[in-house]
């Protein structure tokens, strides 16, 4: 071995490096400990495109053909993981070719394939033309081109500047500061003419015409098929003389001092010139800028030719922000056999200044598209979706500052990527064991407040719900997880199928999967739809992304078409609709708006992947009537009795909400009296029928209230109202774990899994168990409730004689159902009780399908597209995850789905996707069949168990995880005596165990200083869901006892004064001594 040879085995074949050395994107550094043996490892350990692999056969010496092809390129079993078919053909294209006679008048040869080929990279000499003079020509020294235009920029610069700065007319007369920005606007000219001109232009597709193809060899195709060759790196003179020539009778017509700019014009290109020369000759110093600029140039040659375009445009902003590479928007694999070292303040520092400036720059581009016309004009399904989930104003600081430190760990991920092994996970492992927090510099302060132990009552905003982690279960906080995300790049970067390609479509899936049509259930009635979604609002509230001026608009127009991708907003992920669509392709819609929902920070402060915001608490605490922020709160009070702000209708003797003071920015007004009311929670106005629910829900509490008073007239009104709220809190929470949970999910489950409360007390409360919400359970498992919705909204006048029906997509966002007469209201709760829920299948009206907040268009949105998307949008990992999660077995193929799945929902799934670990949570769930007692099936049921147990409290060894949320979990049977499936009742089980043993005020607790007295608890274990109407109706009489079941020889209707039937809660155990002035 000579000192002028480097040479490597690979798969026992010899090569020699040493013409590369220099030219390896990752330096000398990089290569040199590899000198003399096997780079298998190597080029397995950091990803190699195909044609890396390609072109390893230029510096092959050994002579034997063992293991190798016709061509001489290895094709090794050790090559797991690349692309072995896709190296093969290029060896096959090249094999077309004979490198040893002119190129150019044999491209016909790879015409079909010239992308390919073109994009292909070989390491050795390429001879165009048969003249050796036009050869000649093609040549240009390096060096060549300073000696040339640096004495005409001198020439031009000097002759210039005296003109203008030193002239006596005071018509041509500028100052040293002017002249000096006309050379810089030259310059910014050029770098958009040189950066257009790039990829528009040398990376136009020829097509198969061999004339374009010849072309564009000459032009720029002969760069990428041979990079290396030192003599084809710079623009030869004589043709940049002719385009300046042009240039410059251009900004002769439209600029005022042309040869300025054009002085400036020339400063960039030779700028340029030289630059990009040295990222392809030069071996910068390992974490430089310039070595950053190599890596990411190499990146626009040999990984993604279609990015990267701009080597000198984009190095401006990557001088800023060193680690940002191609709008952050991709991985730049690494080279380097080094593994990062600590990562120090510094970096961190950097990192999010970067980070800040670029979340400043998306904001600032997304009001522009709004100035600009890209918004949600008009009443559009998309501006309905947005009155429904804005963003609230005291939560936009918080989702800024999530916007920046996940900015921020994007450039840190590329930037560490650079120099080392790192695959997404890989990344956000070495994250987690680094500790990276940012409170270490300053940036972010962990959630801190002090709490009072001897509090009685639950704070507004859920904090110091647990003196431990007084940050748990709170508002404005992030979503908790029992798998770990799916997202592309680790981060947030939206999830791919396992092969690398997208996903299925999410309309199609919806389309598909879930038929346009119904099925009535022979036992829920309306109301047990209603009263989950209600339970939903309580404890889940994830927004949009929104701008200061309005909502984002992803689509051209009204959904008329995709937008090209400069006019997109990148917090958007449309779901574009194809051509053959049943019901959009005749509406003339192409794309369903849909906006990334809002993330935030880290409870400590941590960078990672990224977390979506819970905007509402998660404890089941009545939120949707009293808010969870004090300033709502405090605006939804009377601020006398301890009520809250009612308004009054004639004939009527129960109290309505109160409205918002602009009704036009919440909901659809078809006259100015409309009603459009206030509450706790922004998407009361959905439907009619949900504005009932909370209507009632402010009854009760007033009602309960009035009772107080007059009880304890010594009470105060903060007194009146802290005790009204936890009484009706404590009824919610009962309602929903003694009616509506066993109904729906199985008796037995909740019972045994210890979600529903056993006796009297509970003494199970653990300050260990987080009550945060399982981002499966929101994102996924509770929304098995979008295919129980009915198709129309009943109403029943006195007596229940007749049932009328009112299309439900007439009525989104705007409540005036319950206020068309006096009687208007108690029609909707008796008609919720008479007409029937839907199943827990894959069966869904196209009311949610196709009209969802339809509004003046003859169409609406698809709810379970969206909720499919919503899923990928928070990286939920797969339903096969939860499966495994949820104690089923790993499916290996389809068929390992049967026990579970049916076997039409088995070949439906396995038509849509490749993979079966690419089946989304919420589809997999929806297609389980039932459980034993549940509405949902297994993986489903898991979840929302183990919340609703968080949401009381204490870690069990019990049904553990999960499935990939929304589309794995749709398609289980449901579990007998359930309406979902094995994986949604798992979720669903784990969500609500956490929501009981999780709270420390949750109404069962005891033995501690807030809890109920056993007679008080005795009376609020008398509530019902039947009690709480005929309280607070006007003229509904009579009722079913089960009230979320419809009428029956079972379940048949009661007097609503037949207090043996249905029990009253009497507040008596309530009253205090004269003396109790406490608050």
């Amino acid at each position: 071995m000579t000192s002028q040879e480097f040479p490597v085995t690979f798969d026992g074949v010899q090569y020699d490096l040493q013409r590369f050395l220099r030219d390896h994107p990752g330096g000398v550094n990089t290569l040199k400990h590899y000198k003399g043996k096997s780079i298998v490892s190597a080029m397995q350990k950091f990803e190699h495109s195909a044609s890396a692999y390609h072109m390893l056969s230029d510096f092959r010496v050994d002579s034997s053909v063992r293991g190798v092809s016709a061509n001489g390129r290895i094709i090794t079993s050790e090559e797991q993981g690349r692309d072995v078919k896709e190296i093969a053909f290029l060896e096959e294209l090249e094999g077309k070719l004979d490198w040893s006679k002119p190129i150019l008048g044999q491209l016909h040869l790879v015409a079909a394939h010239y992308d390919r080929w073109v994009n292909s990279a070989v390491y050795r000499p390429c001879r165009l033309f048969a003249s050796p003079l036009l050869e000649a020509l093609t040549y240009t020294p390096w060096y060549l081109v300073p000696l040339v235009w640096v004495p005409v920029i001198l020439y031009l610069g000097c002759t210039e500047f005296g003109k203008h700065v030193f002239s006596e007319d005071p018509t041509l007369r500028i100052s040293p500061l002017q002249y000096l920005w006309h050379v810089a606007l030259g310059v910014a000219i050029w770098s958009a003419v040189e950066y257009s001109l790039h990829r528009w232009v040398f990376h136009l597709d020829p097509g198969r015409s061999v004339a374009l193809i010849k072309l564009h060899f000459i032009i720029h195709g002969l760069h990428h098929k041979v990079p290396f060759d030192d003599y084809r790196q710079v623009f030869p003179p004589v043709p940049a003389a002719a385009l300046a020539y042009g240039f410059y009778l251009f900004f002769s017509c439209i600029f005022s001092y042309p040869l300025i700019k054009m002085t400036g014009g020339l400063i960039g290109y030779l700028t340029y010139d030289m630059i990009h020369c040295y990222v392809h000759r030069g071996s910068p110093k390992a974490g430089s800028y310039l070595y950053s600029m190599k890596r990411y140039h190499s990146n626009h040659h040999f990984v993604n030719h279609d990015k990267g375009w701009g080597a000198f445009t984009e190095s401006l902003l990557t001088d800023v922000c060193p680690a940002l590479t191609s709008k952050i928007s991709g991985l730049v694999k690494g080279h380097s056999i080094e593994t990062p070292g600590p990562i120090t303040p510094d970096i961190v520092s950097e990192s999010l200044k970067c980070g800040r400036e670029l979340a400043k720059a998306s904001k600032r581009r997304g009001a522009q598209l709004i100035r600009n016309g890209v918004n949600l004009a008009g009443c559009s399904p998309a501006l309905l979706h947005f009155f429904s989930t804005k963003l609230p104003a005291d939560v936009k600081s918080v989702a800024e500052k999530s916007h920046e430190i996940l900015t921020a760990t994007k450039i840190m991920q590329m930037r560490l990527c650079g120099d080392a092994e790192c695959t997404p996970n890989t990344f956000l492992s070495f994250l987690e064991h680094q500790v990276i927090r940012l409170n270490d510099i300053s940036y972010c302060k962990p959630y801190s407040i002090t709490c009072k132990k001897s509090a009685k009552f639950r704070t507004i905003d859920g904090s110091c719900n647990n003196l431990k982690h007084p940050a748990w279960g709170r508002s404005i906080a992030p979503f908790t997880r029992i798998a770990k995300p799916k997202y592309a790049d680790g981060i947030f970067a939206m999830p791919v199928a396992r092969s690398g390609r997208a996903l299925p479509n999410a309309r199609v899936l919806s389309t598909r999967l879930f038929q346009d049509a119904q099925m009535n259930s022979r036992v829920l009635s309306h109301l047990n739809t209603q009263w989950g979604q209600f339970v939903t609002h309580d404890m889940v509230f994830q927004v949009m992304e929104s701008t200061d001026e309005g909502g984002i608009n992803c689509c051209a127009g009204n959904g008329n078409d995709m937008l090209p991708p400069e006019w997109e907003n990148d917090k958007c992920i449309p779901i574009r609709i194809p051509d053959n669509d049943a019901f959009y392709s005749y509406q003339g819609v192409k794309c369903m708006n849909f906006v990334r929902s809002v993330t935030a920070p880290r409870e400590d402060c941590s960078l990672g992947h990224a977390e979506q915001m819970n905007t509402v608490t998660s404890f089941l605490d009545g939120s949707p009537i009293y808010g969870s922020d004090p300033k709502l709160a405090k605006k939804l009070r009377a601020k006398s009795g301890g009520r809250l702000r009612t308004e009054s209708r004639p004939k009527c003797t129960k109290g309505f909400l109160p409205m918002v003071e602009d009704k036009s920015s919440v909901c659809v007004l078809r006259n100015s009296s409309d009603p459009c009311y206030l509450a706790g929670d922004g998407r009361i106005n959905q439907t009619p029928t949900l504005a009932m629910l909370h209507t009632l829900m402010l009854r009760e509490h007033n009602r309960v209230a009035d009772i107080l008073a007059s009880l304890n007239p010594q009470w105060s009104d903060e007194r009146l109202y802290q005790e009204a709220r936890k009484i009706v809190v404590a009824e919610i929470q009962h309602i929903t774990y003694q009616e509506y949970l066993p109904l729906n999910f199985g008796e037995n489950y909740f019972r045994y899994y210890r979600i529903s409360p056993v006796s009297l007390y509970n003494r199970d409360y653990s300050d260990d168990v987080n009550p945060g919400i399982i981002n499966a359970f929101g994102a996924a498992a509770f929304r098995y409730l979008h295919t129980m919705v009915p198709a129309s909204i009943a109403t029943c006048p006195s007596g229940y004689q007749a049932v009328y029906q009112h299309r439900l997509s007439d009525h989104y966002m705007n409540p005036i159902l319950l206020e068309q007469s006096p009687e208007s209201f108690d029609d909707i709760v008796r008609g919720i009780l008479a007409h029937s829920s839907g199943e827990s299948d894959p069966y869904v009206t196209g009311e949610v399908t196709n009209f969802l907040f339809k509004c003046s268009s003859a169409w609406g949105l698809d709810l379970i597209a969206m909720d499919i998307q919503r899923g990928r949008d928070h990286g939920l990992a797969s339903y096969n995850d939860y499966r495994e999660i949820c104690g089923l077995t790993r499916a290996r193929t389809f068929q390992d789905l049967a026990r579970e799945i049916p076997q039409d929902r088995i070949n439906a799934l396995q038509q849509l996707y490749e993979c079966v670990d690419d089946i989304d949570l919420f589809v997999g769930g929806s297609m389980e069949r039932d459980v034993d007692g549940s509405i949902l099936g297994h993986t489903f049921q898991c979840i929302v168990a183990e919340q609703f147990y968080r949401t009381r409290g204490k870690d069990i060894e019990k049904v553990r995880m999960l499935t990939t949320l929304f589309v794995g979990g749709s398609m289980e049977r449901d579990v007998d005596g359930s309406i979902l499936g094995h994986t949604f009742q798992c979720i669903v089980a784990e969500q609500f165990y956490r929501t009981r043993v999780g709270d420390r005020f949750f109404y069962d607790n005891g033995e501690m200083a807030h809890s109920f007295t056993p007679d008080q608890l005795k009376e609020i274990k008398k509530a019902s869901m039947a009690r709480l109407i005929c309280d607070n109706t006007d003229g509904v009489q009579f009722i079913q006892r089960k009230a979320f079941e419809v009428e029956s020889a079972y379940n048949p209707k009661c007097r609503c004064d037949d207090y043996s039937a249905i029990p009253y809660v009497d507040l008596t155990p309530w009253k205090k001594s004269i003396f109790d002035l406490s608050d």
